[in-house]
């Protein structure tokens, strides 16, 4: 009799074997005794969650959800994307910082606030959207840190309209807001209205047109006519 159930016990062990062997030939998973299967690991927990916030957050910023206020010295505010702000030196960094939060611009003249804050918003919002290449070609081979940039013609035509109609005063608040926020490329379409509107008038036609005060005597006047007459000339 215990031999009968001896046999039987070795044949059911044997029959046990050859199936474990068979999954295992296949690529199932064999259970270990005592062990049960493992839970699987909760989403959002762990670094798959550090991850997924932040192509969250690359995803909001690329879509320009994230947004940068910039507010006067009188309180008054606008509001641009991150990839708009980043066109100023400023902004980035302080983006890159996570600190860029109601950004305060040094203006003071109440009557061209509002205006001024809306050409900065305008020029950067259509300088992001607008492709920008690196007219310097020892910028290539890592040789150069300053980047030259090539702004295509239709882009230079814009810029150019976008200052056209502006007044002198309206010029010098602009160029306060862009050195501030460092914007080099309005800067330097602020400079070239400037330029062009001082280019073939006299002197005292550029006093009138920048409201510039004389202040120089008749006696100082003829004696720098007479320094500098080549110049007169």
């Amino acid at each position: 009799m215990a031999a009968a159930e001896g046999e039987k016990k070795g044949a059911m062990e044997a029959e046990k074997g050859e199936k474990e062997a068979m999954a295992a030939a296949k690529g199932a998973p064999v259970e270990e005794k005592g062990k049960g299967a493992e839970a699987p690991e909760e989403e959002g927990t762990g670094e798959a969650a550090v991850e997924k916030g932040k192509a969250v957050a690359e995803a909001e910023e690329a879509a320009g959800a994230k947004m940068i206020t910039l507010r006067s010295a009188d309180g008054e505010e606008r509001s641009m994307s991150a990839a708009a702000a980043k066109l100023s030196v400023v902004l980035s960094n302080m983006i890159e910082d996570d600190c860029a939060y109601n950004v305060v611009i040094p203006l003071e003249r109440s009557a061209t606030v509002a205006r001024t804050l809306d050409t900065v918003i305008e020029y950067c919002v259509k300088h992001a959207d607008e492709p920008v290449h690196d007219s310097n070609p020892s910028t290539a081979g890592g040789s150069s840190s300053v980047v030259v940039t090539a702004v295509p013609e239709d882009l230079e035509e814009w810029d150019r309209k976008l200052v056209e109609g502006l007044s002198a005063d309206d010029l010098y608040d602009l160029l306060l807001a862009a050195n501030h926020l460092s914007i080099q490329g309005l800067i330097d379409v602020v400079c070239q209205r400037a330029a062009d509107m001082i280019k073939g008038k006299t002197t005292q036609q550029i006093r009138d047109t920048f409201n510039l005060p004389n202040d120089l005597t008749p006696a100082d006047e003829a004696k720098l006519r007479q320094q500098r007459a080549w110049v007169i000339d």
